[in-house]
């Protein structure tokens, strides 16, 4: 009886000391990570449409919703179509830059030029079509994909310097994406779903040790 009372304390004792390491490492800013994708066998990787989620982190606490058309924007449809006869649509594609997800709707960029524009009565919309951690060339296979629906007078490409290396993988720290070749053509291949999350990282210590130790590392 003594050593499973001594075994049931060694238990309770082990468990409020996980539970102290885990409500220390959530403020510490390791809470699980939600995310707003899913794959997509032709960009690798999108936007969940119709989702919410919330990220935070030591510099932001934000809240992303992806619309019906998995865009950060507020389409009602769930596919794409042109813009009305009046109106002139400019698509800015990159990647997190351009999806915003450390900021809100009312301080992304894309949203405040929008409103600057509608002031002015100019007839314009943005439609946002960036995805976090995408390259140009997934930019651009979203566009071969969904141009021809969207219909957009203008398109702005936001480049970053990562675009370099990343245009010349066919993955993306452990994900599949497109790939081109020097000349320009789509490299046909078949891209793999990524393995599903591991349990372990429901929590704040699973989540710790998967950034410090598990996670693909940039180049």
């Amino acid at each position: 009886m003594k050593a499973l009372n001594v075994l049931l304390a060694l238990l309770v004792s082990a468990a409020i000391a996980l539970g102290v390491v885990e409500v220390g490492l959530r403020a510490l800013g390791f809470t699980p990570t939600e995310v707003n994708t899913e794959f997509d066998p032709e960009l690798g990787w999108r936007k969940t449409p119709g989702k919410t989620i919330g990220r935070s982190a030591g510099e932001y606490e934000v809240t992303l919703t992806t619309d019906a058309a998995g865009l950060r924007d507020d389409y009602a449809a769930g596919t794409l179509a042109p813009a009305a006869d009046d109106t002139f649509r400019a698509v800015f594609l990159g990647d997190s830059f351009v999806v915003g997800y450390t900021v809100d709707r009312e301080d992304l960029f894309v949203d405040q030029l929008e409103r600057a524009w509608d002031a002015e009565d100019r007839g314009t919309e943005i439609m946002n079509a960036g995805t976090q951690g995408y390259s140009s060339d997934q930019s651009l296979r979203w566009l071969e994909l969904n141009g021809e629906a969207a219909a957009p007078d203008l398109v702005v490409y936001f480049a970053y310097e990562n675009d370099i290396w990343w245009n010349g993988s066919p993955e993306y720290l452990g994900q599949d994406k497109p790939l081109y070749d020097a000349g320009g053509a789509l490299v046909e291949r078949k891209l793999q779903a990524p393995a599903p999350r591991p349990w372990y990282r429901a929590f704040a210590m699973g989540e710790a040790w998967h950034r410090l130790v598990g996670a693909p590392r940039m180049p």
